[in-house]
């Protein structure tokens, strides 16, 4: 076999060897974008699932009739503090409660973390949120009042916090280190409830946030406002 020969031999072996290695990287991200899909599909149904259990017994989802529902307990406990005087009625007390709301309380356009932080992901068609990367430990606030459905450990979103702002609107908090809120708390806009952490299937830490309306997600910065 001559020189050119066996080159050319060689050139063929090299090619080869690196058309294995493309098709294997691809194949990796393929399995890798398939995974995130099957993740995110996961994360909607759960997130529909809890919606909906939620409110099987409301006949009409209305905010104010919901907000009633959910002050109904906080009301009770006011009226055992000595602070509030006893001529204070529940209706004096349940005003009092709705008066210091607004429309926009309800509304979640508040960036959900007060530290310093940078848009590590979009939201996209495969990434149904918005990451938010920041130290572990910064403060994430609520980015709108409501009440909280859900405070749960996820194996791919770590410690998870779900809050239902008694509308169309659901807010999602993931990849948290610490939660100071429980199930069924009422929360107000802009409360520090939990910090940003690096839990679950989590490169570094970060916040994901995610916002439904109508059990569909949408894309966080078509809302918050800086």
């Amino acid at each position: 076999m001559n020189k050119k020969g066996v080159i050319l031999i060689i050139v063929f072996i090299i090619s080869f060897v690196i058309l294995i290695y493309q098709n294997g990287k691809l194949r990796d991200r393929i399995d890798l974008q398939l995974e995130q899909i099957s993740i995110t599909t996961e994360y909607i149904q759960y997130l529909t699932s809890i919606v909906s259990e939620q409110n099987k017994d409301v006949p009409e989802y209305n905010k104010q009739k919901r907000l009633s529902k959910i002050l109904d307990d906080y009301i009770e406990e006011k009226k055992e503090e000595p602070k509030i005087h006893q001529d204070v009625t529940i209706d004096q007390l349940m005003e009092a409660d709705y008066d210091k709301f607004e429309e926009n309380d309800f509304i979640p356009d508040l960036i959900p973390i007060i530290d310093e932080y940078a848009i590590s992901q979009q939201f996209g068609t495969k990434h149904k949120g918005l990451d938010f990367a920041a130290e572990e430990g910064a403060e994430v606030v609520a980015a709108a009042s409501g009440k909280v459905i859900s405070n749960y450990i996820d194996k791919h979103y770590g410690n998870v916090v779900i809050i239902d702002h008694l509308n169309e609107y659901i807010t999602a908090y993931a990849h948290l280190s610490e939660i100071y809120i429980q199930k069924n708390d009422f929360v107000d806009k802009g409360k520090y409830f939990a910090d940003v952490g690096n839990t679950g299937n989590s490169s570094a830490p970060h916040l994901h946030f995610a916002i439904f309306k109508d059990s569909k997600s949408i894309d966080p910065e078509s809302m918050l406002k800086d």
